[in-house]
């Protein structure tokens, strides 16, 4: 967990309940090893390099850690909620929003292997919500709670900007059929749940494996 300080506090938590008053989180899964970040920028780079050290089938990392909103095309974008320090993500749906969809820009990734692009990619992601206790007999308290990847968005991915499209599940191979491989990547995130299960989800952040 960080403060808005660089050299915050660093917790490699993240569990449903973690208090967040004044903070934002940064998830680590318990597979991904990271040691002794000094401050929010090597924690994030050390995370990323763990995730990728965690599969070894694959050689090639992109990701996006959300804590700004530099990587949404809004255009293409509807139901989003934007801020800084891992505050976007998407409304629920409703008669207004009925698919509430956050849709990345296009960006190109390396590839040295055969072919026009990636076999085999793996997506890894985490959503989260924020509950909010405001009591009158206690301050004010918001806890950081992960939600279970797929219970509130389905996400696609596109390696070919945006032509074809494949639903991707979290930490689970993904073919890339031959007709969908390139080097120009697209993610694609969708609101499937309404107001009665969260009032917003939040996307922690993301990675492409490949």
């Amino acid at each position: 967990m960080f403060t808005n300080a660089p050299k915050g506090v660093v917790s490699s938590g993240g569990s449903p309940g973690t208090q967040a008053t004044g903070t934002y989180v940064v998830r680590v899964d318990s597979d991904v090893v990271v040691q002794n970040p000094v401050d929010l920028s090597d924690l994030l780079t050390k995370k990323y390099l763990g995730i990728l050290a965690s599969q070894p089938t694959f050689t090639n990392i992109a990701y996006d850690t959300m804590l700004d909103a530099t990587g949404i095309n809004f255009s293409s974008s509807l139901g989003v909620f934007s801020g800084v320090n891992s505050t976007i993500g998407l409304y629920p749906t409703d008669l207004i929003n009925t698919d509430p969809v956050l849709i990345t820009n296009s960006e190109s990734i390396p590839w040295s292997g055969l072919g026009s692009g990636p076999t085999q990619a793996m997506l890894v992601y985490e959503t989260f919500t924020f509950v909010d206790v405001d009591s009158a007999t206690e301050p004010y308290q918001r806890y950081y709670q992960e939600l279970v990847s797929g219970s509130d968005t389905s996400v696609e991915v596109s390696f070919d900007n945006g032509v074809h499209y494949q639903t991707a599940a979290n930490k689970t191979l993904l073919s890339v059929a031959g007709a969908n491989q390139g080097t120009s990547l697209i993610l694609k995130f969708t609101r499937t749940s309404n107001v009665s299960s969260v009032p917003k989800v939040y996307l922690g952040s993301w990675a492409i494996l490949y």
